[in-house]
């Protein structure tokens, strides 16, 4: 910024500018596009922030009413026309699009963490420090040179990438790198490519090589291809160096095979070589025939071709040769599960990928509950947020969860989920849930003495049951109970209480009664309630540790953390029960 007026400012460098500006901002604000789903025009109109060929033009601005103010008169003839003419050609310049530029439609997706990446390349070095032992890539179709590479070089017949080697090339295309592959081999006959010149080449060198090996190498229409190409696969390499090199490193089982068996006869080739003259099948000047005649590459290759077909051995090289295919490894090793004697359960439809990335977990253990046993025609935002997470594990910081998270400020320290869960409840308008009174009868009525909203608090000591709690709460003095007749109820155990917590287990029942006032007295009456999910926290005190999500799917229990797959466990579990913090309740049908 200080120098620009000195060096100017190109539509190149307006580029490199915005997309520094760009990604430093979405570094500090943690707005990540592959979460986001927002090109970068939309992120600056959301954030409110100006364009960086804006914030260059005040700058320039302010230089120049600087300069007039100040009293360096011999500077003014040196900055000042530089400035004045680098601010009129700013106000033309347009910074340059990128030439690699991807729609939306071809973004690639992790199927790790659902991130979004303008391409293979991003996704794959995503994926290697992210995800260092997940196959990010399913596996494409089996290596066929005569079928994926054109004219014998390594150079896809799909995509048209040229590549160092073949090696490169067989992983382009089995990894399913290439994003056409897949398109060009649907059937059978999209997958016959057409022979090609230097396949029939080939063809015709086996051919005579089978018959004299000598003849063939010093045939002037084979002499070129065999000097530039190897013999056994037909692929295309850059001189005889290169072609030694590859039958010594491809084809190791066939050279030692009939290494012994042909350098006799290579010998016999001698008495045609003379010292000082070029060879006859290569076109090189002869230094030493017993040397030459062992290395020459036309000739030893027709000699190898010969005598690998005459024993039937395989001429695929090693680059690209058949092998097994492996079973997918898992993307992280198996984590050791704290509750449950039962293998981990992938409940694929209606789990929320939320990820945790600055301890967002109290946010996401309530979010979670509300999403799994609140119908989503109740809570439409929340559905809609569970459709983003499918494609990018967001966090409760995603803007499609604004209007339930309002009010609530997300600092990056760890909180009461109790507290979050009683700020976002009013913004919740689809759902409605209990609040408490307690009553004390008067002869025209009755008082109210305190009154409260979701989550209830069971302000009593911890028993050995739930249920016992609920009584021992509802029956002080005055009487406590819940006021009209709603579907849901949160309930929060006093486990924070007194000094430090409480980690007494406690028996959960999964079918309870609790107390409602009917109509404008005092009685009650005792409904049933189902309970369908809870947080439990593991740490000392409210706002540290880790929360994780409890819920109930066709008569099995699951801990979910986070974004990771949920882990079946039992309700009995001392986890479990010395560690529930919060429950959501449903009325039953009496």
């Amino acid at each position: 910024m200080y120098g620009l007026h000195v060096v100017g400012l190109t539509s190149q460098g307006l580029a490199q500018l915005e997309s520094h500006m760009i990604f430093q901002l979405r570094f500090v604000l943690r707005s990540y596009s592959q979460e986001t789903h927002e090109n970068n025009q939309q992120f600056m109109q959301r954030k409110g922030l100006k364009a960086a060929k804006a914030q260059v033009l005040k700058r320039l601005q302010q230089f120049i009413k600087r300069q007039h103010k100040g009293d360096k008169e011999a500077l003014l003839q040196h900055y000042l026309p530089r400035a004045e003419t680098l601010c009129d050609s700013i106000s033309r310049l347009t910074a340059v699009a990128r030439a690699n530029s991807i729609d939306h439609q071809q973004q690639q997706v992790c199927t790790e963490c659902g991130s979004l990446f303008a391409g293979t390349g991003a996704l794959r070095r995503h994926s290697q420090k992210h995800h260092p032992g997940a196959r990010l890539f399913p596996k494409g179709p089996r290596f066929n040179p005569k079928k994926h590479a054109k004219a014998g070089t390594p150079e896809c017949i799909a995509c048209g990438h040229l590549f160092r080697s073949y090696f490169f090339l067989r992983h382009h295309v089995e990894t399913s790198t290439c994003p056409r592959v897949s398109i060009l081999l649907q059937n059978q006959a999209d997958a016959e490519a057409p022979v090609t010149e230097l396949e029939q080449v080939h063809e015709q060198v086996k051919a005579e090589a089978l018959r004299e090996p000598g003849q063939a190498a010093m045939n002037p229409d084979l002499q070129i291809w065999l000097m530039e190409s190897c013999a056994l696969c037909g692929q295309a390499l850059a001189g005889n160096k290169a072609v030694k090199q590859h039958l010594n490193r491809q084809h190791p089982e066939v050279m030692t095979s009939v290494q012994s068996i042909i350098t006799p006869r290579l010998q016999l080739h001698k008495v045609m070589m003379k010292k000082g003259q070029p060879c006859r099948y290569c076109r090189t000047k002869v230094d030493a025939p017993g040397r030459h005649s062992e290395q020459c590459v036309p000739l030893l290759q027709t000699h190898v071709l010969q005598e690998a077909q005459k024993q039937g051995l395989d001429l695929a090289p090693r680059a690209y040769e058949a092998k097994p295919r492996t079973q997918t490894t898992p993307s992280r090793p198996s984590r050791t599960q704290p509750v449950g004697s039962l293998d981990p359960v992938f409940i694929l439809e209606g789990f929320w990928l939320l990820a945790n990335r600055r301890n967002h977990c109290y946010a996401n253990s309530v979010l979670q509950i509300l999403h799994w046993v609140v119908p989503s025609i109740s809570l439409p935002t929340l559905q809609e947020a569970y459709r983003a997470s499918q494609l990018a594990r967001i966090t409760p910081e995603h803007h499609v969860l604004d209007t339930i998270t309002r009010g609530w400020t997300f600092d990056g320290n760890q909180q009461d989920a109790a507290e979050f869960l009683s700020v976002i409840l009013p913004n919740l308008s689809g759902i409605q849930v209990y609040c408490w009174e307690t009553r004390s009868p008067m002869e025209a009525g009755y008082v109210v003495d305190e009154e409260g909203l979701s989550p209830i608090f069971l302000n009593v000591p911890l028993a050995e049951d739930l249920q016992t709690m609920i009584n021992s709460w509802s029956n002080q003095t005055p009487v406590r109970a819940l006021v009209a007749a709603e579907k849901f109820v949160f309930l929060a155990l006093p486990r924070y209480a007194g000094d430090g917590k409480n980690s007494s287990s406690i028996r959960l029942q999964e079918m309870l009664s609790l107390p409602a006032f009917e109509g404008e007295g005092s009685a009650l009456t005792w409904h049933p309630f189902l309970f369908r999910a809870g947080v439990i926290h593991l740490g000392e005190e409210p706002t540290s540790g880790h929360y994780r999500s409890l819920i109930r799917a066709e008569a099995q229990w699951y801990l979910a953390d986070d974004s990771r797959p949920p882990t079946a466990c039992q309700l009995y579990d001392s986890v479990i029960t010395g560690n529930i913090y919060l429950l959501l309740l449903e009325r039953q049908q009496a």
